[in-house]
């Protein structure tokens, strides 16, 4: 009787652990959910365009209407560069006490007003110590996923989680850096500063959305 017991209670658990590995392997290779792999196409195109603005077209400017020489613009976007370091430094640790996409939302509604009166700012400041703080304040409070991105990547099935989340990085850096790099060109030529709100304010919506 032991011996048919313990032959009963070898099966039971056989059958169980058969029935867990496929619970798991149909989490594990489950469908993608459309409305996520949407949003996070959209929240991860809106970087880009906050980096374009604060290395490149900034340096334009620095450039062009303040007469910045190539190593005075390397220096600037350097500092700038220790700004971002230390933005991300900042809302990571903050990621410990808050929500981190709390923390994303709140960067998206802090940001979308700003850069609203961002070409105003453009047109009135007369140096470049002033545009190194629009420079700054854009790059802190830009438009990325971190520190929340294990969040939207935990989403994706695990066997095609590396393969969508890679695919659709890939395809929003791809897409964002040609548009802007030549999208704000061709808009900051035909409607100067204001010309910004064609790729940024678009960004920024889709960013809160996403």
């Amino acid at each position: 009787n032991l011996e048919k017991i313990a032959k009963d209670k070898s099966i039971q658990t056989i059958l169980s652990s058969k029935k867990a590995l496929k619970q798991a392997k149909a989490i594990g290779k489950g469908k993608i959910n459309q409305t996520s792999s949407v949003a996070f196409f959209l929240l991860y195109c809106a970087w880009p365009a906050c980096f374009y603005f604060s290395y490149i077209h900034c340096a334009s400017i620095l450039k062009n209407d303040f007469g910045y020489t190539a190593p005075e613009i390397i220096k600037q976007n350097f500092f700038v560069s220790i700004v971002q370091c230390v933005g991300y430094l900042f809302f990571s640790l903050l990621s410990y006490y808050i929500h981190p996409l709390k923390i994303i939302r709140f960067k998206g509604l802090i940001f979308t007003p700003f850069f609203i009166i961002c070409p105003y700012l453009l047109y009135a400041i007369h140096d470049g110590i002033y545009l190194f703080g629009i420079q700054s304040f854009v790059i802190f409070f830009g438009l990325t996923a971190a520190p929340a991105m294990p969040i939207f990547i935990k989403t994706f099935p695990v066997f095609k989680r590396f393969t969508y989340t890679g695919f659709i990085y890939a395809l929003t850096r791809a897409l964002m850096y040609i548009t802007t790099s030549f999208g704000l060109v061709y808009l900051t030529e035909m409607a100067g500063h204001w010309g910004l709100y064609g790729i940024m304010l678009p960004s920024s919506i889709a960013f809160l959305w996403g």
